[in-house]
């Protein structure tokens, strides 16, 4: 009897760990979306009082403010959470994300239209490929 409590316990606690994991990640709120694009860009919104981000000063970008990719003239905003892998299916960073490239994404679209993207999966790179972030667009 002491095993088939044991056995039930732990079934509860994997449900409730594959339940609770996937929130961790993206928000269970919204609708996942799954796309192939041709990432064109990256850049990073600054905090700084002086708008100078460490992208600029050469040591590449810094948690300092709001990252962003651009793919298909749509912004997506970069999360804390949000996972990148090259071709050869290793984990990298967004500094080390070769734009232009092109990538399957995953995201979900909140209700005030921001864009958040949740996994990038490198296919391949572009012509010209650079892993610099740019400026800010001027809007």
């Amino acid at each position: 009897m002491r095993l088939f409590h044991t056995f039930a316990l732990l079934v509860v606690m994997v449900s409730l760990l594959s339940w609770v994991t996937p929130a961790l990640a993206e928000d269970s709120d919204y609708p996942t979306h799954v796309m192939t694009v041709t990432v064109s860009d990256k850049y990073e919104e600054s905090n700084n009082a002086e708008g100078v981000d460490s992208a600029e000063e050469g040591d590449g970008a810094s948690s300092s403010g709001m990252q962003y990719v651009i793919a298909e003239q749509t912004r997506y905003e970069l999360l804390e959470t949000t996972t990148y892998v090259n071709k050869q299916g290793v984990e990298i960073t967004p500094d080390t994300l070769p734009v232009p490239c092109k990538a399957r994404i995953s995201f979900q679209i909140l209700s005030n239209g921001t864009r958040n993207l949740l996994s990038l999966k490198v296919l391949r790179k572009l012509s010209g490929a650079t892993t610099n972030w740019s400026e800010l667009p001027i809007e």
